[in-house]
């Protein structure tokens, strides 16, 4: 196993950045973060023997990744590095767990601010650094954002459930722990509620971890930067 940050991450491999290949081995079938301190513009990172790059800049500019990877050994492999590209960069693998949001409300491109509602554009600036499963009801026939998301989360390599298979919460924050979904709670605020479960002894064996959106949007803003910070980076504080 690698070094643990905290209950919900694990670094694997922490290395400069440079063109070249970087081994490492998956404990345990399950998600694996793949990603370099910033992003980089014509650096990307293929894994095994893929040609084509799962690491790679895109908009809003974005240097890593999630993906769902077998038990053992994998490469992920670095073009483009050059020094006087990555002066001072870094490469990191982390085990992740996963990091579930609830998108059923997302059902178009850009949103609508009369009515709150959040469309692809703001997933892509807020969520998709952060989420490796999206929550969706199936796609009706007319759907005009499907086809567009799912291309989306391909590239990205985001898995998307039914939202029925899943269970779990009714609204905010969520942990999975022993196979049953759990609330937040008994904490002031949803920050000092994340840190627990990121530190506390007795969370150890936390499995998951869930949000569903209310309408306030710069909560969920707010949430989202938390759940990387401490469910993605690995910071405990």
């Amino acid at each position: 196993m690698g070094t643990k940050l905290n209950n919900f991450v694990e670094e694997l491999l922490v290395a400069p950045l440079q063109e070249g290949e970087f081994a490492f081995e998956n404990p345990r079938e399950g998600w694996v973060y793949l990603g370099f301190n910033r992003a980089y513009y014509g650096v990307s990172g293929s894994l095994d023997g893929s040609p084509v790059p799962v690491v790679t800049f895109r908009n809003p500019p974005c240097g890593d990744t999630m993906r769902w990877l077998s038990a053992g050994r994998h490469v992920l492999k670095v073009k483009g590095a050059t020094p006087d590209r990555v002066s001072g960069g870094k490469l990191s693998i982390r085990l992740v767990k996963p990091i579930i949001v609830d998108a059923r409300g997302l059902c178009a491109l850009r949103g609508d601010e009369a009515s709150k509602s959040l469309g692809l554009d703001f997933f892509r600036a807020n969520v998709f650094a952060v989420a490796n499963t999206l929550l969706r009801n199936p796609s009706p026939a007319d759907d005009p954002v499907a086809a567009i998301l799912d291309a989306d989360l391909a590239r990205r390599g985001i898995r998307k459930v039914d939202a029925a298979s899943v269970g779990g919460q009714t609204a905010g924050v969520a942990y999975r722990l022993d196979g049953k979904w759990q609330t937040l709670a008994a904490e002031p605020t949803i920050e000092a509620a994340l840190l627990r479960l990121a530190t506390d002894a007795k969370c150890a064996a936390v499995e998951a971890i869930s949000f569903m959106p209310t309408s306030d949007v710069e909560q969920f803003k707010r949430v989202m930067a938390l759940l990387r910070r401490h469910c993605v980076q690995g910071v405990q504080k």
